[in-house]
């Protein structure tokens, strides 16, 4: 089943940091590196579920372990996967509060 769709906006890398909403720190488990930004390997809408690692959530007596883009590009790709934007929707798990980027300069956007 194909991922939803996200609105145009910037594309993501592995060099923008990613935080659960309680301010842990979260890295992709898996990087498409056929496709770099600034040197940096894009993120993709995985299929099936591969998480984002979440470490560092200060939530008690639950935390975030993982987190997820649900959301991708329409038109752009890379090996047949969408492109995660930084503008998608998310969630991290168990709690379920979206994820957050710090924002960066992007000159890349996507559709």
């Amino acid at each position: 089943m194909p991922a939803p769709l996200a609105a145009p906006g910037p594309v993501m890398h592995a060099g923008m940091q990613a935080l659960c909403a309680h301010f842990g720190q979260a890295r992709p488990l898996v990087l498409q590196p056929r496709v770099r930004l600034g040197g940096n390997p894009v993120v993709t809408v995985p299929r099936p579920f591969q998480p984002f690692l979440v470490t560092g959530c200060p939530s008690r007596p639950l935390f975030c372990v993982v987190g997820q883009w649900l959301t991708g590009t329409r038109r752009v790709s890379s090996m047949g996967l969408p492109l995660l934007l930084t503008n998608g929707t998310s969630t991290s798990l168990p709690l379920g509060p979206p994820m957050r980027i710090l924002p960066v300069a992007s000159r890349v956007r996507a559709r």
